[in-house]
């Protein structure tokens, strides 16, 4: 479980990026946080692992204030996938997987890529669950977008989390790869028990996958509801126009193209 309290982020050229978030985020669910571009999405994210310090607030894992003195353990519980993969391009799919572990121990064979027989086989049993135990000594620059996010997911794993935090995942994948990851991160969260953060800002994917969606604009909460009884049209209000924000590529002009959320269809 994830508790914000009130998080708040100014940059120090003035930017409110986060402004006063407070809501919670509890295991064996995929929460998803919905907003057009610079609504303050990643940066509420990463709060959660300090990769962001907050200005104000406070938040808690399971019960444990997240701190400079604690951080360190805090991140262990912490898994983070990325919206552009960050793999080690000419490294092979499971030594990417297994750097996923790299942080929870100090042992002098981390450094030099040397793994202990445990430690390849949650990484192969990790590969198999993302469907990518033929890909395992493949160079992970070789693989497609959708397969580099599965690495991801799997090296995310790797490190045991209680919390999965997901910026943007699909974001550099097609429609139909869309589909099959976030259906695994879903898959995931129940068989795990996890508590899923993440961001999208796909209108379609985020009723479709997620339990609970709080929507943010200009950094503040205007929504939070489970996605079996959402409110349409408090919906539409985490967007400026009815089509900003809802492709799953370029913008374009025409409000009959199909890549644009029909509201109307939608209620």
């Amino acid at each position: 479980m994830v508790k914000f309290e009130n998080i708040s982020k100014t940059f120090p050229d003035g930017t409110v990026a986060v402004d006063e978030v407070s809501f919670t985020a509890p295991e064996k669910m995929l929460t998803v946080i919905l907003g057009p571009s610079g609504a303050g999405k990643t940066t509420l994210l990463r709060t959660v692992n300090q990769l962001v310090h907050p200005t104000s607030g406070k938040i808690d894992i399971d019960g444990v204030e997240v701190t400079t003195r604690n951080l360190k353990i805090i991140r262990t519980g912490v898994g983070m996938i990325f919206q552009q993969f960050n793999l080690v391009g000419n490294l092979s799919v499971l030594l990417n997987v297994l750097s996923g572990s790299l942080g929870t121990h100090q042992e002098w064979w981390s450094n030099l890529y040397l793994f202990p027989k445990t430690y390849r086989l949650r990484a192969l049993d990790l590969l198999d669950r993302v469907g990518l135990i033929d890909k395992v000594y493949k160079r992970a620059d070789e693989l497609s977008g959708g397969e580099q996010q599965r690495v991801g997911i799997a090296r995310a794993l790797m490190q045991e989390p209680k919390v999965l935090l997901a910026d943007e995942p699909v974001a550099s994948v097609d429609p139909m790869t869309s589909q099959g990851i976030l259906t695994l991160l879903k898959e995931l969260c129940r068989e795990k028990n996890l508590t899923v953060l993440c961001s999208l800002h796909q209108v379609d994917l985020a009723l479709q996958f997620s339990d609970r969606i709080i929507g943010i604009t200009d950094g503040k909460i205007i929504l939070d509801e489970k996605s079996s009884i959402l409110d349409m049209e408090k919906l539409k209000n985490i967007y400026n126009t009815k089509t900003q924000g809802l492709f799953f590529g370029p913008a374009t002009e025409s409000i009959g193209d199909p890549a644009v959320i029909n509201w109307d269809h939608m209620n």
